[in-house]
């Protein structure tokens, strides 16, 4: 099973720090791991070649789609079997992302569980404690090991939506790309791209139980995106 994990940058470089410490105990055979940065300007990009790290840079800021596209393209014609979409400002373990690539096997979509907050617009489905009594608190991101060691149910169950922190996908999700080139219509610059991609799903994407990555909910986009309530976040010179 050959896997690619795409993670995404742009600034918020202390959260990529936080990543990249935890992927330090991580030795998954046939994996590879990219960054993908969209011109952060607070040293994301020294850090990360500083840190040996495989760095997909640009010289003109894109947006978030992009990058998920360029982790599209070459999960499509490097052959990989899996590939995983992640932010950068999550936490998971070594067996979080084990069970999901095994979990992804002949199906579309598949994501891990999380917390209400981290998860976001589909916290009701997606948080952890629907599913489990931990007896601690999965809130607190010095506890994401041992959320992750507390779950035993090998259960996927299907999804009406999900949230893009992170998610794998094997290829049969090329049946359902935009275009040739792009998993994602490249006009949605920065959000609204689980939305377009659920509407062209085959099959409902499937929560995996057994698979818990905590998730720094705000980091990516802060409140300054929104405005009135509304969000504002597809201008690049606001998201730039």
């Amino acid at each position: 099973m050959k896997t690619l994990l795409a993670i995404t940058t742009y600034n918020q470089i202390e959260y990529t720090k936080k990543l990249v410490n935890c992927l330090q105990g991580i030795s998954i055979p046939n994996l590879d791991i990219i960054f993908i940065d969209d011109v952060s300007k607070d040293g994301t990009q020294k850090f990360l070649k500083e840190s040996k790290l495989n760095l997909i840079e640009r010289k003109t800021p894109k947006g978030l789609t992009w990058s998920w596209n360029i982790a599209y393209r070459k999960f499509k014609t490097e052959g990989y079997d899996v590939l995983i979409i992640a932010n950068n400002d999550i936490l998971f373990t070594q067996q979080s992302l084990v069970n999901l690539i095994n979990a992804t096997k002949g199906k579309q979509l598949v994501c891990p569980l999380s917390t209400k907050r981290g998860a976001g617009h589909n916290g009701a489905i997606q948080d952890v404690l629907k599913y489990y009594a931990l007896g601690i608190n999965p809130n607190d991101p010095k506890n994401y090991k041992i959320v992750q060691n507390k779950l035993n149910l090998n259960k996927c169950i299907p999804m009406n939506r999900f949230n893009g922190f992170l998610f794998s996908m094997s290829r049969k999700i090329i049946e359902s790309q935009f275009n040739e080139q792009n998993l994602i219509n490249p006009k949605l610059t920065n959000v609204h791209q689980e939305g377009d991609l659920q509407r062209r799903l085959k099959e409902k994407p499937f929560l995996y139980l057994k698979s818990f990555v905590f998730h720094f909910k705000g980091v990516s986009f802060p409140k300054k995106g929104l405005v009135n309530g509304k969000d504002i976040r597809q201008n690049l010179n606001i998201y730039h």
